[in-house]
Order: C-alpha cells, then sequence, then structure tokens
C-alpha cells in the first residue's frame, strides 16, 4: 500500500512514522516490501499446512484433501472482501495523513474495523445457510465421504470467518502505520500456532477435518487478537468511540480504491480448479467392476487393483468439467470401486486420439493409452 504521501504544503507525518517521509526510498522498500511478502507466504501456509497434515492421516486421506480444496475458494471470497477494506483504508488513510486530515485518517480505520467485522458475520451467515449448496457447488457432492468431510470442514472454518477477515484487512492498515515487521509478526504467529496444532489434533486426538479446522481458527484468532492490540496503540493516530461506525462517503472513497484487486481476488476464489483425482484406498476396496458395453469383469486380486489405482493416481488434471453423470463421449469403460457402505465410480474413454478418465462432478483427467489397454 501507499505510504508516502505528498501534501501540498510538503510531507505531513506524525512523529510516530515520519521517518516514512525522510528515509531513503530503497530502504523504506526493503523494510516494506519483505515483510509484506512474508505475509503474504504465510498466509498461505493454513491450506498447505492442512492439505499435508491431512493427506498424512490414514483416516482421511484424498477424501481429505478433497474437502479442503471444496472449501478453500471460500475462503479465499472472504480473504477479497478483507483485502478491499483493509488496502483501501491503509490507502486512503496515507493520503489523509499527506494532508494533515487527522479525523478522517481516525475514521476510515474505525470504518474498516466495523466493515470488516461486520462483512465477515454476514458472509458467515450467508455460508451456513446455503452450506449444502455452496459445497454441492463447489464439487463437494462427488462421493458420500468427501461430501461429510467438506460439511465437517466447512462448518468450523466458517465459524472462523470473521476472525479471519478482520485480521487480514488489518494488516495493510498496521503497515501503512510504519509497522510492517508486527503486521508480519501477527500473521506469522497464527500460521506458527496451525502448523503446532494441526498434527496434535489430527494424530494423537484423532479430531479429523474438525481438528484441521479448529487448529486453522486458533491461528486465525490469535492473528486478529494482535491486530486487535496494536490498533488500539496506532502511532500515528489514535482512535476514539467516535472514531468507529459507518461512515458513507468514507466507505466509498476507501473501497473504490481496492475494488479492481477484490474483483481478481474473488474471480481466482470462484474459478475452476484442475484438482488431482480422488481415489480410495486399496484396503478400503472388497472388488473392483470393469464394465464394457454390456459386459462386466469383477476383479477381488488386491494386487491389480492396487496397480491400477496407482496408475489413475498418476493421471494428469485437466480443466475439462465433469458436469453429469456419465461421460460426454459415444463410448466408455465404466469403472466401479465396490465397498462394504456403498460404491465409487470412474470412467474411461477415448477422445480424438487422446485417453481420459472422468469423475463425475469433480474431474477430468489425462491418461496413456497403455491405462486404457490394461482397463
Amino acid at each position: 500500500c501507499a505510504f508516502l504521501i505528498f501534501g501540498k504544503k510538503g510531507i505531513v507525518m506524525d512523529s510516530g512514522n515520519q521517518f516514512l517521509g525522510t528515509e531513503r526510498m530503497g530502504r523504506l522498500m526493503r523494510q516494506y516490501a519483505i515483510p509484506c511478502i512474508i505475509s503474504l507466504l504465510v498466509g498461505a501456509l493454513y491450506n498447505i499446512v492442512d492439505q499435508i497434515f491431512i493427506a498424512n492421516a490414514s483416516y482421511l486421506g484424498s477424501y481429505g484433501n478433497a474437502a479442503n480444496t471444496v472449501v478453500f475458494p471460500l475462503t479465499v471470497v472472504a480473504l477479497a472482501i478483507a483485502v478491499m477494506v483493509g488496502d483501501g483504508c491503509c490507502a486512503f488513510v496515507s493520503m489523509a495523513l499527506g494532508r494533515s486530515e487527522i479525523g478522517k485518517a481516525k475514521r476510515s480505520v474505525g470504518n474498516a474495523v466495523v466493515l470488516s467485522v461486520a462483512g465477515g458475520l454476514v458472509l458467515t451467515a450467508v455460508y451456513l445457510v446455503f452450506a449444502d449448496s455452496i459445497i454441492a457447488m463447489f464439487g463437494g457432492t462427488v462421493n458420500e465421504e468427501t461430501f461429510l468431510h467438506s460439511q465437517e470442514y466447512f462448518f468450523y472454518i466458517t465459524i472462523g470467518i470473521p476472525l479471519y477477515m478482520f485480521g487480514q484487512a488489518m494488516n495493510p492498515i498496521i503497515r501503512s502505520d510504519g509497522s510492517p515487521k508486527f503486521a508480519m509478526f501477527a500473521t506469522l504467529a497464527g500460521a506458527v500456532t496451525n502448523i503446532i496444532l494441526d498434527p496434535i489434533f489430527i494424530y494423537p486426538m484423532k479430531m479429523g477435518m474438525t481438528g484441521a479446522a479448529v487448529a486453522t481458527v486458533i491461528g486465525q484468532a490469535l492473528t486478529a487478537i494482535l491486530s486487535l492490540w496494536y490498533i488500539c496503540r496506532m502511532k500515528s493516530i489514535k482512535l476514539q468511540k467516535s472514531s468507529f461506525g459507518f461512515f458513507g462517503r468514507l466507505m466509498k472513497k476507501f473501497l473504490s480504491l481496492c475494488l479492481c484487486l477484490t474483483c481478481v481476488l474473488t474471480l481466482v476464489g470462484c474459478g475452476k480448479k484442475a484438482v488431482p483425482i480422488t481415489l480410495p484406498q486399496t484396503d478400503e476396496i472388497t472388488s473392483m467392476d470393469i464394465t464394457v458395453g454390456e459386459n462386466t469383469v469383477s476383479h477381488s486380486d488386491k494386487t491389480w487393483i492396487s496397480e491400477i489405482i496407482a496408475n489413475i493416481s498418476s493421471s494428469e488434471p485437466t480443466k475439462k468439467e465433469s458436469v453429469q453423470d456419465v461421460p460426454q463421449a459415444e463410448s466408455y469403460i465404466k469403472i466401479d470401486f465396490q465397498f462394504e457402505t456403498g460404491t465409487s465410480t470412474l470412467f474411461a474413454y477415448e477422445d480424438s486420439g487422446k485417453y481420459y478418465v472422468e469423475q463425475p462432478y469433480q474431474g477430468i483427467y489425462k491418461i496413456d493409452s497403455q491405462l486404457y489397454s490394461q482397463l
């Protein structure tokens, strides 16, 4: 965000961050850019860490990772709104301080606090009311296991949305106050907490997707608490009760500053991603049925089934969408994995000289001709 503002009468800065108007530009860029980059990288660790620990839990595995992937875009939407509020306020505060408009700077920060909290509560309510529909829209109904894990993970992540949005919205505001290292520390503290708690909740306590989600929310809560502590002690402005509220004109000005960035992040969150195929564990399968036309062959050899699953697992994700129960192909091979509790189905087919495996409503994956012939 902008941190150098030139007013008509020169640079006007509070003594708390006066160095922003006197320090060399190169040093300021290093001082601000590096902590900002680290904060953004650390913010991405929440999802990465959850994916790693979930994947290595034998009772969660690929179904847990699929559920995490289903929920992830919803957190990006929350991040987009938080960035709009936080970065917009950050830029507006810098301009207000440059013009010595301390009152507007105070109201802008107070407005951002109220907006991030209110926005988080509204988004949480929307997510909870339309939970099953949202999960289905992002592919969580591909099979029963993924749907159940998605519901579990989605609920607790949604409960933490207001904390997540508040922490992310305050981060750029803290940087604009001349404290990029504290902004980085607040984000880092939450991510490290998540890294510590994830293995504890998932492995010895066997809390499953609930454990992964709760660890994430606790980390986000710590970031929010540290951000709140700093906002109450800002260097350049001192907030008062009158600073908090919905100020229409200010809101319009600082939200418009980051509206384009929000649109980009929201589109990224809602965009269709090519995700790895979700396959069952070999020891969970009782048999595997291969159907070509009206002929069905059943296999119960664990070694053969394990080889097929290993080969399918290495299939290459594509960005083609699976939008119905069967492929849009003239002929295909139907693959049914039989469990004690149900069936999981895939389809293999050839299209324009290329070979694919399709998982209904999940995705379409490219395979080689050797695997197709084996099937």
